[in-house]
């Protein structure tokens, strides 16, 4: 507001007014800074997007590199084998749920779909 709308107003009024109309600009100005990017995000947020991104991009990885291949290629690239659990499942091949364990960059419990067969094979990764 300007001063000759406020000069009708009381000073507490006129505070409130005044309040208002800041914030507002506030509001308004920082809606569109976010929007175009201008604006880093908090540190809690962006920490909590890294992780999400590192999570996302290594499932991606890793679906890309193992689908397909046979589980003992993987067993022999983590030295070792994983949790199995069985899957029970109508109709499906038999198959398992194998995890590793956790990773220590992305943070990512890997597990893994493995369908069994002459040759188990990996069928799916996801990150948990």
């Amino acid at each position: 507001m300007d001063g000759k709308a406020m000069s009708h107003l009381s000073v507490k009024q006129a505070a409130i007014a005044a309040g208002i109309s800041r914030s507002l600009a506030t509001i308004i100005v920082s809606t569109a800074a976010l929007m175009s990017g201008c604006v880093p995000m908090p540190q809690e947020a962006d920490a909590a997007f890294k992780a999400a991104a590192s999570q996302a991009g290594r499932e991606r990885t890793m679906r890309e590199h193992w689908v397909d291949k046979p589980y003992r290629e993987l067993v022999q690239y983590m030295g070792r084998e994983g949790l199995v659990m069985d899957i029970p499942r109508y109709g499906w091949p038999p198959s398992s749920a194998v995890v590793f364990g956790v990773d220590d960059v992305s943070g990512c419990v890997d597990a893994f779909l493995v369908i069994h067969g002459k040759e188990p094979l990996i069928k799916d990764y996801f990150c948990r």
